[in-house]
């Protein structure tokens, strides 16, 4: 981990976003931006799969592939409990919403693959005993499953040709200064999704396409609610850059650490009132604190709630 060599570690997005002119707003409208990339990415890839979780941002990806009418291999969608139980209560969202909402569009998508995924209880063995080491994975939450670890809890599931899979990162964070309005990221809120370039992922975080971002940077910026900094809620950004959501659900997000979500709460509670499951709690608690970082690391100095976020350097929206 960085943070043990150099406690001044920087947070850097590259030389692709930092050679971008972010000042300049991509012409046409958002849905123009987002079906110009919907195309792109299919005419880039032989096999295109869409995780999909019945939020916001998968939602309007979705919304763009659909309506006009580029074609999907896949939509997946995944279902994961520590106890085997895939109606658990931090499955609503994919049993309520997701689901439901393929199935009615199910018609309009005849040629497209679907397929949920249940990872269950020798999921999280196989995980916690050979890929939870956290000088080799940026995943530390319980709940195990991102885009970015998918081939190695599902062995095969990218056996395609040239496949992307498109996952729903990430929405904009805005803020101001004396010099303007700018957008930053911090590290923790893309840490699961960023792996080493030679792991097979081939992970498309889809709004993270620099044209894409600038014009959901500028939409937001220009909009008469922007006070000067975003309030970062899925709601916020409902009807500016993000599609109404097929079904307004939700367990609401987390305040601070991925592991102090509703979800993620609702899953160890889930282990811990296992016999069979709580040593999972154990195996996790315990890979999070195999590590050589000062507790002021970590936010309110609790391993659970993660790494303290570093903040990208400001890219300002206006010269």
């Amino acid at each position: 981990m960085a943070l043990r060599e150099d406690p001044y570690v920087e947070f850097r997005m590259g030389d692709v976003y930092d050679q971008y002119d972010w000042t300049i707003e991509p012409e046409g409208t958002w849905q123009d931006v987002l079906k110009a990339h919907a195309l792109k990415l299919r005419d880039s890839h032989e096999y295109l799969r869409l995780w999909y979780s019945g939020g916001s941002d998968s939602q309007t990806i979705l919304n763009t592939f659909v309506k006009n009418d580029i074609h999907l291999d896949e939509i997946a969608m995944v279902r994961f409990s520590p106890i085997n139980n895939y109606e658990s209560r931090a499955m609503q969202e994919i049993n309520l919403v997701a689901i439901p909402q393929i199935q009615q569009i199910r018609a309009q998508i005849p040629h497209t693959k679907v397929e949920v995924y249940d990872l269950g209880y020798s999921y999280y063995v196989s995980w916690f005993d050979k890929h939870f080491d956290l000088d080799k994975t940026n995943v530390p939450n319980f709940r195990i499953f991102f885009t970015s670890n998918a081939h190695k809890l599902i062995p095969g599931i990218n056996n395609y040709k040239n496949i992307g899979n498109i996952t729903g990162v990430e929405k904009p964070r805005l803020s101001s200064d004396e010099k303007g309005t700018y957008w930053y990221f911090i590290d923790e809120s893309l840490a699961n999704h960023i792996v080493d370039p030679h792991e097979p992922a081939h992970q498309i975080m889809f709004f993270m396409d620099p044209i894409v971002h600038a014009k959901q940077c500028h939409i937001i910026k220009n909009h008469n609610d922007f006070n000067g900094r975003t309030i970062h809620k899925p709601e916020y950004f409902i009807g500016k850059c993000r599609d109404e959501l097929f079904l307004n659900f939700s367990h609401g997000k987390t305040s601070i650490g991925h592991n102090s979500s509703p979800k993620a709460q609702m899953d160890i509670e889930d282990a811990l009132n296992d016999v069979k499951t709580k040593h999972l709690v154990t195996k996790w608690r315990d890979g999070l604190n195999s590590h050589d970082l000062p507790l002021t690391s970590f936010n309110n100095q609790d391993v659970m709630l993660g790494l303290v976020g570093i903040p990208t350097k400001k890219f300002h929206l206006s010269k």
